[in-house]
């Protein structure tokens, strides 16, 4: 069996998020797309074995500490306005997805 033909299909990630080109966030979009490239390479390659990723756009995490307390406020209203769900994601929301049966 050729190396290609031994594996056709993948289990990729399902949890996706939605892109948008922004200016300032060069890292941020390098970084998701690493993920995002690795994590379907890695579907193929381990198939069948489930191969799932997390990137769900901005969580309120320590992460954002260093807008201080009104710049993280006034970036969480920013963004909320745009998000479906107008609201800003905890690590709790996460944590009940991945662990959720």
């Amino acid at each position: 069996m050729h190396q290609n033909e031994r594996r056709t299909t993948g289990a990729g990630p399902d949890i996706t998020p939605d892109h948008k080109l922004n200016v300032g966030y060069l890292g941020v979009g390098i970084t998701n797309g690493a993920v995002d490239f690795l994590t379907r390479w890695l579907a193929v390659e381990l198939a069948p074995i489930r191969v799932n990723a997390i990137s769900p756009g901005v969580i309120d995490t320590g992460a954002w500490d260093s807008l201080g307390e009104d710049g993280k406020r006034d970036y969480f209203k920013h963004i909320a306005a745009s998000n479906p769900a107008r609201r800003i994601g905890t690590t709790d929301d996460i944590a009940a997805r991945c662990c959720s049966r």
